[in-house]
């Protein structure tokens, strides 16, 4: 018996950020992965709290693909966390330049601005 496998994609309208508090990243560097691993994980959460108060953080995505780099930079197999050696080692890692832009929502007021359009079966 063949199983197909598939995906759903939602399709989202942004009116606009304007008005909102908006962090965001133009690449991976150091401030970037210490707010991503702030997030991450609870061990590391006094590197994100210079992040609770903004609507919306945009930067590149932190997902299944990175997620390898990212644990081995938590686990400290580069150097110590926050160390320049271990950060420029993670962020070459992840070659930002691969790497899609994400939007996060973080308030009730930020998601707001979005509007569910449709959602799309995507078959693998």
């Amino acid at each position: 018996m063949h199983h197909s496998q598939y995906g759903v994609l939602n399709l989202y309208r942004l009116s606009t950020l304007s008005g909102l508090f908006v962090k965001e990243f133009a690449t991976t560097d150091v401030e970037w992965l210490r707010c991503i691993v702030g997030f991450m994980d609870k061990r590391f959460k006094v590197l994100s709290n210079e992040y609770l108060g903004y609507d919306v953080i945009i930067g590149k995505i932190a997902d299944d693909d990175t997620s390898r780099t990212i644990n081995a930079y938590m686990a400290g197999a580069y150097g110590p966390i926050n160390s320049a050696v271990a950060v420029n080692m993670a962020v070459r890692m992840l070659m930002p330049e691969r790497l899609k832009n994400q939007l996060v929502f973080k308030s009730v007021v930020s998601l707001s601005r979005i509007k569910f359009m449709r959602s799309e079966e995507i078959w693998l």
